[in-house]
């Protein structure tokens, strides 16, 4: 997507907010029982205080960790580190806020002519925060785009050029800075609690949960498209993605959904609606642009987004691994290690065979067969995944209404899972009053340096998105 039609929406969002702003308002995603119940986990956490994070992305900055434990920081670098040596790979650091990865891989495909496969990352990021991670570029035909790469959501640092490409996973984790912000001012009390639980958790760890942002947050439907996929059900997998409505998404999109339901098979009317806000319905886009020119391939459309199909069976196969360590905890007989269902070992079923049966699934299932981008050794086969996950905390601070903390977690484990061990956590808009919305740079608090060249690097999108928090939005 260009700046210009990214202004255009932002324009048009801008005028509906101002028309029908009773229409954008939202649930905050709170890891309510209802809703940790909802991604399969239950009776696990105690009462905590609510805790408040991603009030701006400032709050949240996210620095990958590579192999080698060499960090990809978030500091504003040159473009360029250097082009000798041979390879037709170019490797580089993306830096973005305001931004999925998808989205982010998406635009730099476009800038430097290439197809999304030719531009790799090894994870994904979060959308609300500033984040860091290598990137590799391969088929760049004029090299002097990749000089200039960026706009205001996002820029590429140090590229070099060499050999091979970046695949899923290839990282050793990832280094947080966050701000919690507390409705209630944090009493000694309160910070000796916390002190404590995070001297356990650095002892004996903490409960490995997938999160909130496993499941496609903010509508939390991704493990329910993953059931369909399992199930071979392609057509409800498509009526799921495009109309499935949840109270975290504004009723002003959820209206989109509704009204496009009732012109199921009318993909150019159903585009047409969706695509004044292509931020808002990337993937759903990209689905029905398949089906305006094949109406009735519903395998073909979910073949243009493999990448999300396979996190939609991820979804599922994470649903079944939280109820899983819920029940194990209960019984008090936790195996320090379980296998993922999509592992193509009928033993590793065994452990989910309860959950699939009440799911009406079979493995293995045809879906394997009906995608080929599924039958890849690291998809089928994932390790088995710690139910206990360790932490390293660099450093805590604690203000009248902020705890501001520095940790790093292996890869495949969540900061909001280990922040729920502390609060009980609200995510994104809207945020109640009683919180201090000043705005803080963590690394100076916590003595690390400054996050400041990065905050005026992305001060347009910073300072929009602080308007619409004023105002009350997402």
């Amino acid at each position: 997507m260009t700046n210009e039609e990214r202004q255009r929406e932002h324009s048009l969002l801008e005028q509906e907010r101002k028309r029908v702003p009773e229409l954008f308002h939202t649930e905050p995603l709170l890891d309510s029982p209802e809703m940790l119940r909802w991604i399969g986990i239950e009776n696990v956490f105690g009462e905590y205080p609510l805790g408040h994070i991603k009030y701006m992305p400032q709050d949240f900055i996210v620095e990958e960790i590579a192999g080698d434990k060499t960090i990809s920081t978030v500091d504003v670098e040159d473009a360029i580190k250097s082009l000798e040596g041979e390879g037709a790979t170019f490797y580089g650091e993306l830096v973005k806020v305001d931004m999925t990865t998808f989205s982010a891989r998406e635009e730099l495909a476009r800038i430097l002519g290439v197809s999304m496969d030719d531009v790799a990352t090894s994870g994904l990021k979060d959308e609300i925060a500033i984040t860091s991670q290598r990137i590799s570029l391969r088929k760049v035909r004029d090299i002097q785009k990749i000089t200039h790469i960026g706009d205001e959501h996002f820029f590429v640092k140090n590229i070099t050029r060499g050999k091979g490409v970046f695949k899923r996973g290839d990282l050793y984790g990832n280094r947080f800075l966050i701000v919690v912000r507390t409705q209630e001012g944090i009493s000694e009390n309160e910070k000796t609690r916390i002190q404590k639980e995070l001297a356990e958790i650095s002892e004996q760890g903490f409960w490995n949960f997938f999160s909130f942002q496993r499941f496609a947050a903010p509508r939390m439907n991704g493990h329910l498209i993953g059931k369909h996929l399992l199930k071979a059900e392609y057509k409800e997998a498509i009526e799921n993605l495009l109309f499935f409505q949840s109270s975290r998404e504004e009723p002003y999109f959820r209206r989109i959904r509704e009204e496009s339901r009732q012109h199921w098979g009318n993909w150019e009317r159903i585009g047409g609606a969706m695509g004044l806000f292509p931020t808002r319905f990337p993937t759903e886009l990209q689905v029905l642009r398949y089906l305006i020119g094949h109406p009735n391939d519903f395998v073909g459309a979910l073949s243009t987004i493999p990448d999300q199909v396979r996190l939609w069976i991820y979804a599922y196969a994470s649903l079944l691994f939280n109820k899983r360590v819920s029940q194990a905890i209960q019984t008090g007989e936790v195996p320090s290690r379980l296998p993922f269902m999509t592992s193509r070992y009928p033993a590793d079923w065994e452990l989910y065979k309860d959950f699939l049966k009440e799911d009406g699934i079979q493995l293995p299932s045809p879906v394997y067969r009906t995608f080929s981008f599924l039958r890849t050794p690291s998809f089928v086969v994932p390790p088995a995944i710690p139910t206990l996950q360790n932490v390293e905390i660099h450093n805590i601070h604690f203000l009248k209404k902020m705890m501001v903390i520095a940790f790093s977690l292996p890869k495949g484990a969540y900061a909001t899972t280990f922040l729920a061990h502390l609060f009980q956590i609200s995510s994104e808009a809207p945020f109640p009053s009683e919180i201090d919305t000043k705005i803080v740079d963590a690394r100076a608090l916590l003595g690390l340096g400054s996050l400041t060249p990065v905050f005026d690097r992305f001060r347009a999108v910073l300072e929009r998105l602080a308007e619409k928090r004023t105002a009350g939005g997402r």
